[in-house]
């Protein structure tokens, strides 16, 4: 999931900078699992990973949205 949102931009280096050390190691390791391994790894499709991916930006932001509103 990771994998996706990187290549999505979903990751904001500010929020990166701020929040985390060390994370271009982290971004190294994420390189090696891109959707189509990670799918057949866990035995679901690239289309599903994908849709899950995007319901967990989807349930943050209206998280996010209603705890700031």
């Amino acid at each position: 999931m990771a994998h996706l949102l990187m290549r999505w931009g979903y990751i904001s280096s500010e929020f990166i900078e701020e929040c985390t050390t060390n994370f271009p190691a982290f971004a190294e390791v994420i390189k090696h699992y891109p959707p189509q391994i990670v799918a057949e790894r866990c035995g679901i499709s690239v289309n599903d990973l994908e849709k899950a991916v995007v319901i967990g930006v989807n349930l943050i932001g209206f998280y996010l949205c209603g705890r700031w509103a």
